[in-house]
C-alpha cells in the first residue's frame, strides 16, 4: 500500500534551509517550509554552493534533520509535496515550473 501524501509530510521537519545549485554564491541558500509552495530565499552568504551546502547540511543536521528529508522537503516546495513520494523519474517528467519567493 502506498504511503498517504499527509503521513509522509508529517515525517517531515517544519522547515529546514537547503542551497540551491546554479545560483550565484551569497545568494543561493534557501529555506524550505513545510506545506509551502516555492522556497524563501536567505540573506545567508555561504559562499559557492560546495561549501554551502556542507555548512547547511551541518547545521541541518544539528536541528536532527537528515539529507533524504532536506531533499524531500526541497522537492516539495518545488514540485508539489505529493512528489517525493515518486521515483526521481516521474518527479523530472511532471515537474513544474520551481517558485521563489
Amino acid at each position: 500500500m502506498k504511503p498517504s501524501v499527509e503521513m509522509a509530510v508529517l515525517d517531515l521537519p517544519e522547515r529546514c534551509h537547503t542551497v540551491l545549485p546554479g545560483l550565484p554564491a551569497g545568494n543561493n541558500v534557501a529555506l524550505c517550509v513545510r506545506g509551502e509552495s516555492g522556497v524563501r530565499l536567505t540573506a545567508l552568504d555561504l559562499g559557492p554552493s560546495i561549501h554551502a551546502g556542507a555548512i547547511v547540511r551541518a547545521f541541518n543536521a544539528s536541528l536532527g534533520i537528515n539529507v533524504e528529508q532536506e531533499k524531500a522537503m526541497l522537492a516539495g516546495c518545488l514540485f508539489g509535496w505529493a512528489s517525493f513520494l515518486y521515483p526521481r523519474a516521474s518527479i523530472s517528467a511532471h515537474a513544474a515550473t520551481p517558485v521563489l519567493h
